[in-house]
């Protein structure tokens, strides 16, 4: 039979790379989102600024 120490190390072995891949996933699904709240703040502003120089009120908009 296999010594139960090395069982142990193999499951923390385990148990850490799984955290690690949660890690990972976790960066880059964040990063994912900040960029497009990004991208959805800067549409946002540049259409508050098309109605503050008149092209809302005119019903004109410059291409985004």
């Amino acid at each position: 039979m296999t010594d139960p120490l090395t069982v142990a190390y193999i499951a923390l072995a385990v148990f850490v790379s799984v955290l690690i891949g949660i890690g990972v996933l976790a960066v880059l699904t964040w990063r994912g989102v900040s960029r497009s709240i990004a991208r959805i703040s800067e549409r946002m502003e540049a259409r508050r600024a098309e109605f503050e120089h008149g092209a809302g009120l005119t019903g004109r908009r410059l291409p985004l």
